[in-house]
């Protein structure tokens, strides 16, 4: 009995590698406009990679669905950016949920990262900071867009889904969330949350806090993205990343 059924699953085991070993959807993904943020491997858009994504993409390959369900979930299928979504980008998956690997080959590919256009409250943020750098003699932040969008995810997601904390929900710890978003940082890497009714307050507010303070003005932090949301109402939540790339 035992047999028949090692027989059994290796036969399914073969049957799914053929279905799947020449199929390939030649969507040509640099077509289309690239996201601001890939979250490779999370096809369902929730913030997560699990098997919901993997049953997405299986239906997917086996033209049981004829679309992702978005722009971003074309550019987050093609797991080792060739430019094509096929059974190598589900085999990448599925060994990814796993446990098997723990980041997809598209990751380590290094995009340069197109320039961001602040808000006036990120712009008033960033000189309020730097200012109070420079006044005692420390150099002041260089502005990273790539930590910025991820800023912009944090501060979205806490007004979103009512927190206010370096760790997420949707994304995990700040250290999980740094490393989903795939920034490299040497040493060191903290992020400043404030809410309140406007920038200047929140930065006071930052200022009067000691261990808040000494981490604005430490010179081992070299750059720096912030990212803020209106709300909840009537405030505007503020995060501000800051990590040492020197």
């Amino acid at each position: 009995m035992k047999r028949i059924s090692c027989l059994m699953i290796t036969f399914s085991v073969i049957c799914t590698f053929i279905c799947f070993s020449n199929y390939t959807k030649f969507i040509n993904v640099h077509a289309y406009n690239s996201p601001d943020f890939i979250m490779y491997g999370d096809l369902t858009g929730d913030g997560q990679i699990n098997s919901s994504d993997v049953i997405l993409l299986k239906r997917y390959l086996l033209s049981i669905i004829p679309n992702l369900p978005s722009q971003q979930s074309i550019y987050a299928a093609d797991l080792n950016a060739d430019g094509k979504i096929d059974s190598t980008d589900y085999a990448l998956l599925r060994r990814y949920v796993l446990g098997i690997m723990d980041v997809f080959p598209a990751e380590n590919i290094t995009v340069p990262p197109s320039p961001i256009s602040l808000t006036n409250y990120e712009q008033e943020f960033l000189t309020n900071i730097n200012n109070l750098r420079q006044s005692l003699g420390v150099s002041p932040l260089i502005l990273d867009s790539e930590l910025a969008q991820v800023a912009r995810f944090h501060a979205n997601d806490m007004v979103a889904n009512s927190y206010l904390s370096p760790n997420s929900p949707t994304y995990g710890s700040f250290s999980k969330m740094l490393t989903k978003f795939n920034i490299r940082y040497l040493s060191h890497a903290t992020v400043l949350i404030v809410e309140s009714s406007n920038v200047n307050y929140g930065f006071n507010l930052l200022c009067n806090s000691q261990s808040h303070y000494n981490q604005m003005i430490s010179p081992i932090y070299t750059h720096i993205g912030i990212g803020v949301e209106n709300g909840p109402s009537p405030f505007i939540t503020v995060s501000a990343i800051l990590v040492n790339k020197h």
